[in-house]
């Protein structure tokens, strides 16, 4: 096959987890969305499992190349605080776009957040996951990058949890909007109006 077929796969089994969820889908399912056989399949992966721990693993990769894509800051949260500490508004309203883009058009990414929304209910494994991609993690990361921010001056004197909720709130809740049909360009006027009300409200000039 011309394909990267352990790539198909993975690929394969993420669209049918996010169909049918994770129970729902038995590794025959995956090989015949594929187009091989079940033994063809397993000289790739061992198991669903296997599938769904290497889903992990290539999203990973996926993420940290699209932060590069879409130049947001790298490195240590001192480094990523001191250029956001220089970053203009519409520098900070592409790199919204971008990530808005990856989790809402990315065939990987979005399927991968559609399957966890699915499955946060069903597993206590998959819920953790579920809130590390795309509540509590984000947060958790907006808190500290704001209280850095705060500390440098670059923020009026706030609680950074609050600011980091602030922020990110309504961009999960226009994902949320992408998904139910929203038109797209009324979708990212919106987030970069939130991005310009968030800088102009809480940033000292």
């Amino acid at each position: 096959m011309k394909r990267n077929t352990k790539e198909a796969i993975l690929l394969a089994a993420l669209h049918l987890f996010a169909d049918k969820g994770y129970d729902g889908v038995s590794v025959r399912d995956i090989a015949e969305a594929v187009g091989i056989r079940q033994s063809s399949l397993y000289k790739h992966y061992e198991s669903k499992q296997d599938i769904f721990d290497h889903i992990l693993i290539q999203m990973e990769v996926q993420y940290q190349q699209m932060t590069q894509e879409v130049r947001a800051p790298q490195g240590d949260m001192a480094a990523v605080a001191s250029a956001y500490e220089r970053i203009t508004t519409e520098e900070l309203k592409a790199i919204a776009r971008g990530m808005f883009f990856y989790w809402t058009e990315s065939d990987y990414a979005s399927q991968f957040r559609k399957m966890l929304m699915i499955e946060q209910y069903k597993s206590e494994a998959k819920s953790r996951l579920y809130h590390e991609y795309l509540t509590e993690g984000p947060l958790k990361y907006m808190t500290e990058l704001f209280r850095l921010l705060i500390e440098r001056e670059c923020f009026i004197q706030e609680d950074e949890a609050f600011l980091a909720l602030e922020f990110y709130a309504p961009i999960f809740f226009l994902m949320n909007k992408y998904d139910s049909g929203a038109k797209r360009d009324v979708l990212i006027t919106q987030l970069d109006q939130h991005i310009e009300h968030f800088a102009d409200h809480y940033r000292k000039d």
